[in-house]
């Protein structure tokens, strides 16, 4: 008798994988048939059940490796084909397990990264002793399934072969919540999609976050009150960010940074130019590097989930844990791969930043101009006044879902709320390729306030955001003061005894790293290149939608004091 059940799921499988062998890039599969996955319970080290699902090809011709996926977002159809199915069908046997704190556990919010660490670190102790077990492991996920890696990376056994942390960083949900400053439109999106797979499932999740009032919750002052506005009640995972600031203790348990150089497992890190982590990976890459390790680097052109980035890290993953874990297939990718941005394309590198590299200084001059030529004496400066209640828009950028990447900025740009520096046009092509730092001196009549400044690209086809970031300016107190995730800092000038409110201070900002070439123009005419057309742009304002509420505040910005030091030259990083 015919298993009706069996052969439907036969046929939405091989549907399923032509799909994303077509939409992913990914290399012809081993085999397309697999097992009805293996519903399997793990104890936990508090007496709990871990559950987890087993993929395996339906025959394989002996012992495979395999591939362990960790993720707090449960199961289903989506998160099978995207996390399970491309694996089993290309050598590894998938383990598919779901965490403390998953879905089905309780409130759609987080509890301690202790209970996720514990569990991933109970099932790879089942696996080990697993008859099935070839004596290879490997760890994949992207976003938070990537985060809990890190939670266990330095206390992996020999076993584990390999890891591939995709979009994330080794202290994720620290890095959304600096002190004073929120990732507003990030964290509120992350908490509807939480909740509303808590409530829906992941099919109808997307239709309800789609539906919800996300630009309400944005605009809603305080901040504290943006997930009633947006859904009308509150959200667990939205209460935990808003209610601990960056400065917060209660953020230490959440940060595995400082073990990432203890790691000896060999990592591949995915990125992508426009996730909202790509700092913070950056960051994880050099602490590997400090400590004698070879992490493989790869920098996409996408953003945080984006179908781009997913497959990359399917396909980096197919490649990394393949060759740790004995595949036939060895891998020979070069240490760091980054795609230039403007259409330069991929490169290879030894490096990053890359070998070679050299930084430039450009300086912000009256008549809102921007040029490699420093100031002259002294220079009028330019202000500008925020109303929190009719805040700058997001465009763009390192964003969590929806609106991330490149995008025309020509209108935000001529806000009066905006202060915007161009260059002349570019007499070469320029290729940015490394860190960006801007140094910005600020007057604001607030105690606090925020500021945040974004480099573009401007061009025939508009001006298109390149990187930026955010700071919290505190213009109180005299010792200088670590303000922001990704290094920002708050200097007092050599001309003021003590910093305070209508006082100009120095601030310090490290814009998301970038890979920015010139063939951007060659998509124009080759008229433009010749004649120079594109130049660049600099813009600030004091906060933005996504980012976090600031007071109504007045800013004065002075470009240059005469009785400043030198600046550094590393605010431009240019490949020779």
């Amino acid at each position: 008798m015919t298993d009706v059940p069996d052969v439907l799921r036969r046929i939405s499988g091989y549907i399923t994988s032509h799909v994303l062998q077509r939409l992913l890039g990914l290399p012809s599969p081993r085999t397309r048939a697999l097992r009805a996955p293996s519903r399997i319970t793990v104890p936990a080290s508090d007496g709990r059940s871990i559950e987890a699902d087993l993929w395996a090809p339906n025959t394989a011709p002996g012992p495979l490796p395999t591939l362990l996926v960790a993720t707090p977002y449960g199961r289903g159809p989506l998160f099978e084909a995207l996390l399970a199915r491309p694996y089993a069908e290309r050598g590894f046997q998938v383990v598919l397990a779901r965490l403390a704190n998953t879905l089905e556990a309780g409130k759609p919010g987080f509890g301690s990264p202790q209970r996720d660490r514990d569990d991933v670190l109970a099932v790879v102790d089942w696996i080990l002793r697993q008859s099935w077990f070839d004596g290879s492991l490997a760890l994949t996920g992207p976003s938070y399934l990537g985060y809990v890696q890190w939670t266990v990376a330095e206390a992996l056994p020999a076993e584990v072969k390999a890891l591939v942390p995709q979009v994330t960083s080794s202290r994720l949900p620290r890095s959304l919540r600096g002190p004073g400053t929120i990732d507003l439109d990030s964290v509120l999106r992350w908490s509807l999609l939480f909740d509303a797979l808590h409530r829906h499932g992941p099919l109808r999740s997307v239709l309800r976050l789609a539906s919800a009032r996300l630009g309400k919750g944005l605009g809603a002052i305080p901040v504290k009150e943006a997930d009633r506005q947006a859904v009308g009640r509150q959200l667990p995972l939205f209460r935990m960010f808003v209610e601990h600031d960056g400065n917060d203790p209660f953020w230490e348990q959440w940060d595995f940074s400082e073990r990432v150089g203890h790691v000896t497992v060999p990592v591949s890190l995915v990125a992508a130019w426009y996730d909202l982590f790509l700092a913070d990976q950056l960051r994880d890459y050099e602490r590997l590097r400090a400590a004698g390790r070879r992490p493989r680097l790869t920098v996409g052109p996408g953003t945080h989930l984006g179908l781009n980035t997913l497959a990359a890290g399917v396909r980096e993953t197919l490649a990394w844990a393949g060759a740790h874990c004995g595949h036939s297939r060895s891998d020979e990718g070069a240490p760091v791969r980054l795609y230039v941005m403007g259409g330069g394309g991929w490169r290879s590198f030894a490096q990053w930043p890359p070998a070679g590299t050299v930084c430039r200084s450009w300086y912000l001059h009256e008549g809102n101009r921007l040029a490699p030529e420093r100031p002259r004496g002294q220079e009028r400066v330019d202000s500008f006044a925020f109303d929190p209640a009719r805040p700058t828009p997001a465009v763009g950028g390192a964003r969590f879902l929806r609106g991330a990447g490149r995008r025309d900025n020509q209108f935000l740009e001529g806000r009066s709320d905006v202060l915007t520096y161009t260059s002349a046009p570019l007499p070469e092509d320029l290729e940015i390729i490394g860190e960006v730092t801007a140094d910005i001196w600020v007057q604001a009549s607030q105690p606090e306030t925020n500021l945040f400044v974004r480099l573009c690209d401007r061009g025939p086809a508009g001006s298109r955001n390149v990187c930026d970031a955010l700071t919290r300016v505190r213009l109180e107190g005299t010792a200088p003061t670590n303000l922001v995730r990704s290094g920002f800092r708050l200097v007092p000038p050599p001309t003021c005894s003590g910093v305070g409110t209508g006082c100009v201070c120095r601030c310090q900002a490290e814009l998301i790293p970038v890979s920015h070439g010139p063939a951007d123009v060659r998509r124009y005419s080759p008229t433009l290149q010749r004649s120079g057309r594109r130049a660049t742009r600099f813009s600030m304002t004091t906060a933005d939608r996504r980012h976090s509420y600031c007071p109504s505040v007045r800013s004065r910005t002075t470009r240059l004091p005469p009785t400043s030091p030198p600046l550094d030259d590393h605010d431009l990083p240019a490949v020779q």
